[in-house]
């Protein structure tokens, strides 16, 4: 009987896991869109487009912010990761994917103190600098050939 009820339990709390990352990878997706004025859209808009009312998309952000910094708190990036992900999954979905070279301008643009320019010139908005370069780094990190050419476009770009 006690098996049973732990077993239940388990299984309701890993359902909820799911749908927790769902609904930060959907906060991070409307985060990015909200975040990007090069496409000109109002934050109104936007937030009618997903059927929330502003009040509700403040409470979210503030709530999965809260929650980030919790987490990464106690040493973890799980939630953070999957935020980014879904950011910038969402920003290259509107205007394509970041390239290697993009990424490789965004890097010395941001080691020169001019990445607002640079992400104005690509098309990202300000706010995402960290996102891309968190997300960048964690797609290095699984691909060396990935790494090395990005490590040859920063070069070439630090030339420029």
């Amino acid at each position: 009987m006690r098996r049973g009820r732990l077993r239940r339990r388990r299984l309701r709390r890993q359902g909820r896991s799911r749908c927790r990352w769902r609904r930060i990878r959907s906060t991070g997706a409307r985060g990015s869109r909200l975040r990007s004025r090069a496409r000109g859209e109002k934050t109104g808009a936007i937030l009618e487009a997903h059927e929330l009312k502003e009040s509700v998309w403040d409470g979210l952000k503030a709530h999965w912010a809260a929650e980030i910094k919790k987490e990464t708190g106690r040493g973890k990036t799980g939630q953070l990761r999957t935020y980014d992900e879904a950011y910038v999954a969402q920003l290259e979905e509107e205007r394509g994917a970041i390239a290697v070279e993009e990424y490789a301008r965004i890097v010395v643009a941001s080691e020169r103190g001019t990445a607002p320019q640079t992400l104005a010139e690509l098309g990202l908005p300000d706010a995402s600098v960290l996102r891309i370069q968190r997300v960048w780094m964690a797609k290095m990190g699984k691909d060396p050939e990935l790494r090395r050419l990005v490590r040859s476009a920063v070069e070439l770009a630090s030339d420029d």
